[in-house]
């Protein structure tokens, strides 16, 4: 991860394309991170209260490697208009696919995990389980499903992929409904009432910002409300 975050910070916010082979040499060792992580005993446990504090580190740590390695850029892009009200709200395109569905449906996944544990019992107990960066994996999170799900969803964008990812696609679409359908039996909140469906998420980890015991969980709280009104005044238009 310091290898891709290093790469972005000197590109001073400038479009850089990671090459075939950096990615490749990079994702292998985090697959094989991921898999030593699966392997240990404790895994099962993680994210509980019963779970290693380490493991739970490592696990965020490791989701937000994979962002930034598939999506860097955009990501860059995100946190920048989730923070700065100045700039005009456009939503950057997908420039690989094969890397961003493989981001998204790592996000996605994440998100069905937490959606199953059940909001109430994130909410009361995991500011007290998990290390401060966790809010940061998370947000990273909520801004891609955003951004994807409002792609998605823009009939203006005519949002398509090469026919080469429609299994990988559908795959994704399946799992975004049964977080859909977990948030809605839990009575988070309405699904049928969410509109545009590019907020659910950020309202969803949200909801996990209060209460925090880390207080720049109040920053990226804001940024979520901010990001979601912008993409609440784009479907407007």
């Amino acid at each position: 991860m310091g290898r891709v975050c290093s790469i972005e910070r000197v590109s001073a916010g400038m479009t850089v394309t990671l090459g075939a082979d950096f990615v490749k040499s990079i994702e292998q060792s985090l697959h094989h991170w991921e898999n030593l992580w699966r392997g240990n005993p404790s895994a099962q446990k993680t994210p509980t209260r019963l779970g290693d504090p380490l493991m739970a580190d490592c696990l965020s740590l490791l989701g937000s490697s994979y962002y930034h390695l598939y999506l860097g850029d955009e990501l860059q892009v995100l946190k920048r208009l989730a923070s700065n009200a100045d700039i005009s709200f456009l939503l950057p395109d997908v420039k690989q696919p094969s890397l961003a569905l493989k981001a998204v449906k790592y996000a996605a996944s994440s998100w069905l995990v937490r959606a199953k544990m059940g909001i109430a019992h994130l909410q009361r107990t995991a500011a007290l389980e998990y290390g401060g960066h966790v809010l940061v994996t998370a947000y990273e999170g909520a801004l891609i499903l955003s951004w994807w799900l409002t792609k998605r969803s823009d009939p203006h964008h005519h949002f398509t992929l090469p026919d080469e990812y429609a299994d990988d696609v559908a795959a994704l679409d399946e799992i975004f409904r049964d977080v859909l359908a977990e948030i809605e039996e839990q009575g988070i909140f309405d699904r049928m009432n969410v509109t545009p469906v590019g907020t659910v998420p950020l309202r969803f980890y949200r909801k996990l910002m209060v209460p925090w015991v880390w207080g720049y969980s109040s920053t990226i709280g804001e940024r979520l409300d901010h990001f979601s009104q912008r993409v609440i005044e784009l479907s407007s238009t």
